[in-house]
């Protein structure tokens, strides 16, 4: 019996100091470790020139671990002089387990037991730039959910945390030397930074001119020569740091415009224009007669601002943007014709893939039979677009009529900056002749140095087109500029949408004349 006895002390001796003994290690090890949680471990968004879109703020937190602090009360003295925080709040947190909270007077950094300073980069800065295109995460999981975020979760999340770890002696004093540390943990996947193609000086140029002006909408600027996407704004913006303060909100700051559609106005007579040309339905100095109104099957439609404009050709027309003769242009060239070539422009279809973003709408011919073709013919009806697929249509037609399908991604890249996967490379093809472009081109001009985009005209010349396209309610009306510059050697295609903002020449037209000079200057 006793040496049955023995026998099992033994071998539970033994399982203790061989099968488990790794567990009581583990253990005796964690209660002379303290840990806590500073950030997600997270790749960076960079603009095209290797400029942090995210990680541009560093923040220092006073790091807190209660059970190591012997003097509470002077703890919270200390803590309120450097945190300002309240006594009442420190106190609960005090007997509670670690925690942090920001730095507010960086004048006083001495450290106490118990108490460390660290500095984190911030994932997200309060003066946000960009924040449609980077998105946000969820609150949660630090899985991206909207923008760059979402669409590249895989490449940017580790799954890792970086956290502040302190190693402690028997006494439960810091190791010196190997006292505190910054940690990595839970790592599951090495993580990448994305390059994008957004430029980071012409992106604040489009949102401080939006902000300027007031403008609730969006802009969009492309690079002609390439398709890539310069800049992508939308108004009301939010602050992804802070995005728990706009989750409730019906205000549409969490929505990116710039992807989604909008009915479109008179800036869709552009690809009605291209459609006439390109099918040699009409010259551009073939002569029609505006009377101020046109009917198709007792359905009236009035011209702009009711003008009669009597004898006018399609250049004319279009830089006076005169409904009646396009509505007589349309019919001319056909539903079929015209839808045919708006996909082509790429309307109806995404762009980047994004999964917020709006494919539009672009009707079917039976959609548009009968008096249907009037809406059509000047962008308005069922017709809607983003933005974005607005400014791919401008910029092909700076291009002569070759379209660089858009892109906002260059690339993946690792801690160094190096780039180790090329993303979205780019696609082409010619949507119009070069001739249909040049005398595109020309039209597009004249209107802004003689029809109503003057307030869009720059020193060294732009073109473009207006539309206030009807939203349904009485009296409101959105906004559009579409257009490039420099007229004679394009470089940025850029687009203003000004939702409810009224008619496009007045309201839009002011801000793309400002964000053109802007980058004008520094590029």
């Amino acid at each position: 019996m006793i040496l049955a006895l023995s026998f099992i002390l033994i071998a539970r001796f033994a399982y203790i100091q061989i099968v488990n003994g790794s567990i009581y290690s583990r253990s005796a090890v964690d209660q002379r470790v303290r840990r806590v949680y500073l950030s997600d471990y997270r790749g960076t968004i960079y603009d095209r020139n290797m400029i942090p879109i995210t990680e541009r703020k560093s923040t220092q937190y006073a790091v807190v671990f209660p059970d190591l602090i012997k003097d509470k009360n002077k703890a919270i003295s200390y803590l309120t002089r450097i945190t300002g925080c309240d006594v009442l709040t420190l106190k609960k947190l005090l007997n509670g387990t670690a925690f942090t909270l920001a730095i507010e007077n960086s004048n006083i950094k001495t450290q106490q037991n118990g108490i460390y300073i660290a500095t984190v980069s911030e994932r997200y800065s309060d003066k946000a730039i960009a924040s449609h295109i980077i998105g946000y995460l969820n609150l949660y999981s630090h899985s991206g959910v909207y923008g760059i975020e979402k669409a590249y979760d895989n490449v940017l999340n580790s799954g890792g945390q970086i956290q502040y770890t302190i190693f402690l002696d028997g006494n439960l004093q810091a190791i010196k030397g190997l006292g505190s540390q910054y940690t990595i943990t839970g790592v599951k996947r090495r993580s990448y930074g994305i390059k994008t193609t957004i430029d980071y000086h012409i992106q604040k140029i489009a949102e401080d001119v939006m902000d300027e002006h007031h403008i609730n909408g969006a802009v969009v600027i492309l690079d002609v020569k390439t398709g890539q996407i310069l800049a992508m704004a939308s108004r009301p913006n939010f602050v992804p740091s802070k995005i728990s303060e706009y989750l409730s909100n019906s205000d549409g700051a969490l929505v990116n415009k710039a992807l989604t559609a909008y009915p479109l106005g008179s800036v869709f007579k552009t690809v009605v224009a291209a459609a006439a040309l390109e099918n040699n339905v009409i010259t551009e100095k073939q002569t029609f007669y505006c009377t101020g109104n046109v009917k198709i099957d007792g359905i009236s439609y009035p011209c702009y601002k009711n003008k009669a404009h009597g004898p006018v050709d399609m250049d004319k027309a279009f830089a006076l943007s005169c409904n009646t003769t396009f509505i007589k242009i349309g019919e001319r060239v056909g539903s079929s014709r015209i839808i045919d070539m708006a996909e082509k422009f790429g309307f109806g279809n995404k762009v980047i893939n994004f999964s917020e973003e709006n494919t539009g709408h672009i009707p079917q011919p039976k959609e548009v039979a009968g008096a249907g073709i009037g809406n059509l013919s000047i962008g308005q009806g069922t017709l809607t677009v983003t933005p974005l697929q607005v400014a791919d249509m401008m910029a092909t037609i700076a291009n002569n009529g070759i379209r660089h399908i858009p892109i906002i991604v260059q690339g993946i890249v690792d801690d160094n900056g190096n780039l180790i996967r090329k993303e979205n490379v780019n696609r082409s093809y010619r949507v119009i002749s070069a001739s249909t472009a040049k005398k595109l081109q020309q039209m597009l001009r004249d209107v802004v140095t003689d029809g109503t985009g003057i307030r869009a005209d720059i020193r060294e010349g732009s073109a473009g087109k207006t539309g206030t396209a009807e939203t349904g309610k009485t009296g409101i009306s959105h906004g559009w500029f579409a257009g490039y510059a420099p007229y004679s050697d394009p470089r940025y295609a850029v687009v203003v949408f000004a939702e409810n903002g009224g008619e496009g020449g007045v309201r839009a037209a002011p801000v793309f004349k400002d964000i053109v000079e802007n980058i004008l200057k520094i590029k």
